[in-house]
């Protein structure tokens, strides 16, 4: 009778243990698939916010750079006579019709700026990176790299473009200042 007692909790023991093991075999496996199922999801969640970002960013560049150049070529700068209060209407006109930019500029080859917000004394254009650059970029757009406006405080980045008369003289460079605030929602 003392070998079926101690037959019997073996054989229990023996059962408990299986079953125990079973359900922490069970428990691992699951823990796995489960995390490696939530970092896929992160991975392709990440990727696809990644998208998006670029593919706003490539917008906001195209749409800017389309409406740069049409401005550039605009019959407000075609004129045979240089033109400032011409040039500040037609530029006024431009900047209500877009939300996305903070700015719009046009700094002439004599160093005369005209723009909608106000500027520090002496004030000279064509000392500025942007006008340099498209000058050099010439026919071009040129993009300054993202800075933090002293205006604002937030980041933004300036697209500029030569611009000709219509005897095909460059007069000036015209800038827009576009801001990461779009972006920064999107992120």
């Amino acid at each position: 009778m003392k070998s079926k007692k101690s037959l019997g909790r073996i054989i229990w023991t023996l059962l408990f243990g299986i079953t125990l093991l079973t359900i922490i075999v069970m428990l691992v496996c699951s823990y796995a698939s489960t995390k490696k199922l939530l970092t896929d999801r992160n991975r392709l969640s990440q990727q696809s916010a990644v998208n998006a970002l670029v593919a706003s960013n490539d917008t906001l560049q195209n749409s800017t750079e389309k409406e740069l150049e049409e401005l550039a070529n605009s019959s407000v700068f075609k004129q045979n006579k240089y033109d400032s209060k011409a040039i500040r209407q037609g530029l006024n006109m431009a900047r209500k019709g877009n939300t996305q930019w903070i700015h719009i500029h046009f700094g002439s080859t004599k160093g005369e700026m005209i723009t909608f917000n106000k500027l520090p004394t002496g004030y000279d254009p064509r000392t500025r990176p942007w006008y340099t650059g498209a000058l050099n970029d010439d026919g071009q757009i040129f993009w300054t790299t993202p800075y933090k406006s002293t205006d604002t405080g937030k980041m933004q980045t300036t697209a500029a473009v030569t611009v000709k008369n219509s005897q095909g003289q460059v007069i000036g460079v015209l800038g827009i200042d576009l801001s990461y605030d779009n972006l920064a929602k999107t992120i």
